[in-house]
């Protein structure tokens, strides 16, 4: 088997209402699974592990603008609430969508035997620890009734047996003008070097009530990072692109070795680049 990446983002700074996450998700997740069967395929194999699986990985982009607009400091319960509610309306409307496309196309093939055949959706996975980092009422905390949607996949079926991942979103945020990711800003304002010379950047709507809730991803504690990307991972049933920014003056095995740590204690699947500054 060979696997292969179908992916889309969503930009939170955007859509973040329970509204357009419910109107814009199915859409989404219909584009994407339409993306397995259009798809020009240079080898047999990858074509065949793509047609049984049907996986695909809707993901977010653009949270630092979403958090800083509704002036919610980097790495605070508040931000963590937040998105704990945002990623969870986005998991229930993607496994629905998923759900229901299975109903009009047919489920994907390895459906059988899966977890989503048995009823496990990614919630249900959850680490223990990353459960704690959030505390909005326990169960009856939840927004959607996920009881109800466990009984409708074993039903009906998944039209995809992987549905969720994070990407870095390194080309098209800048494209459509928002923020990377899941990622705090590099800074607030930067030059960017290339051929034609320096040109000036800035970050999405910067302004006096906006420019404290920018926090330079250098100069967050970056098991805040960690901590956020837990409480996202207790929604999606693949990895995130989550890097770590390591300054020059915090620069320690030590510190590594914490950081790390953390992200494996709270059940985060994978990280992505450490990123460093030079001398």
């Amino acid at each position: 088997k060979t696997a292969v990446c179908n992916l889309a983002s969503v930009n939170l700074s955007k859509i973040n209402t329970k509204e357009d996450i419910e109107r814009v998700i199915p859409i989404a997740i219909r584009m994407l699974d339409n993306v397995i069967d259009l798809n020009f395929y240079p080898l047999e194999k990858v074509k065949q592990t793509n047609e049984r699986s049907r996986a695909i990985g809707l993901g977010v982009m653009g949270e630092a603008q979403m958090v800083a607009e509704k002036q919610v400091k980097w790495g605070s319960s508040e931000h963590l609430n937040l998105i704990d509610e945002v990623m969870e309306m986005i998991s229930y409307n993607a496994i629905k969508a998923s759900s229901n496309l299975a109903i009009e196309k047919g489920k994907y093939p390895d459906y059988e035997g899966s977890k989503w055949s048995k009823g496990i959706l990614p919630i249900d996975n959850a680490n223990e620890q990353a459960k704690k980092l959030t505390d909005r009422g326990g169960l009856f905390g939840y927004i959607y009734d996920w009881e109800a949607l466990r009984k409708k996949v074993k039903e009906d079926g998944m039209r995809n047996g992987y549905l969720m991942a994070i990407a870095p979103t390194s080309s098209i945020s800048i494209l459509v003008g928002t923020t990377q990711t899941i990622e705090p800003v590099y800074k607030r304002k930067w030059f960017e070097e290339n051929l034609s010379g320096l040109i000036p950047v800035v970050v999405p709507n910067l302004s006096p009530d906006t420019w404290e809730y920018y926090t330079p991803a250098y100069e967050l504690d970056q098991k805040n990072l960690v901590r956020a990307a837990a409480v996202r991972q207790k929604w999606i049933d693949q990895g995130q692109s989550l890097n770590i920014f390591m300054s020059l003056d915090k620069a320690s095995g030590r510190y590594l070795h914490e950081i790390y740590t953390e992200a494996w204690r709270l059940g985060i699947k994978s990280t992505y680049y450490l990123r460093s500054q030079s001398p």
